[in-house]
């Protein structure tokens, strides 16, 4: 199952936090005999949001040559991947639970550019291996976005508290022509005015399809430290806000996940 991250606006809905957290948990919820793994993938060309909350401090790309974005797309372009390149191509977190790919290296936009007209053939590889693939896509009306998100079984909109950035959104999901779509309020406050409750009676197209992950400290201190790993295997006890906010997105996803596998 294919699960895409997008938002209008980069910067302002946390789609990174925002994924990290919904894929990390994801491979909490596999049992530790199961052969099942979810997926953790990113389109962007620099400045990405995965790699240090996820690898921390002190890490260099160099540590995990072969590795990463760029390994399976330059893996693509010369055959399928198998299922060792998806394994062997990422790095294990969660218990091996979480295959994690770092970002591109890759220096020069266009030739990045042109690696991505790949990114399809690396979807559907991975996909065919792993149970859920968590998909990063590149914020805005981009000609990546457009490729991937129709493709997706579930697209999560990233938007926040906004009354501008939320019209914006409902327009352009109008104007792709989506319809498989959950909306995903990142860094959410509940005492807003634009609160869960207020935004279904606000937007028919949210009635039922909108979740929140809220601005939790502890969560977002391990973003900003590169702890985030940390935080979904000693962290987690079960009763916080964020826990239970996962879990209802989680169950949403696997709904869809029934559906797809039926």
């Amino acid at each position: 199952m294919i699960i895409a991250f997008w938002s209008v606006f980069p910067g302002m809905c946390g789609v990174s936090s925002n994924i990290m957290a919904a894929a990390s948990y994801a491979a909490t919820q596999i049992n530790t005999d199961s052969n099942d793994r979810v997926a953790l993938l990113q389109t962007q060309f620099k400045d990405s949001g995965l790699d240090f909350p996820m690898l921390g401090k002190g890490v260099l790309k160099d540590d995990f040559f072969g590795t990463g974005m760029d390994a399976l797309l330059t893996r693509a372009q010369a055959s399928y991947l198998s299922q060792d390149d998806v394994f062997l191509m990422s790095i294990s977190m969660i218990d091996g639970k979480l295959l994690f790919y770092m970002g591109t290296k890759e220096k020069n936009s266009q030739s990045y550019k042109r690696s991505m007209k790949r990114f399809q053939h690396v979807m559907k590889g991975v996909d065919e291996y792993a149970h859920q693939v968590y998909i990063d896509v590149e914020s805005g009306n981009t000609e990546l976005a457009k490729q991937i998100l129709p493709k997706a079984d579930l697209a999560v909109i990233n938007i926040c508290q906004n009354e501008r950035v939320i019209s914006c959104t409902l327009d352009e999901i109008e104007h792709l022509g989506l319809e498989n779509v959950v909306y995903l309020l990142g860094r959410y406050q509940p005492d807003s005015s634009l609160n869960i409750n207020n935004l279904q009676k606000m937007y028919r197209q949210m009635n039922r399809k909108l979740y929140a992950i809220s601005f939790e400290t502890e969560y977002m201190d391990a973003n900003s430290n590169g702890s985030v790993q940390n935080y979904f295997t000693s962290k987690m006890n079960g009763n916080t806000v964020i826990e239970k906010q996962l879990q209802a997105l989680y169950k949403r996803i696997m709904k869809e996940n029934g559906r797809h596998e039926s």
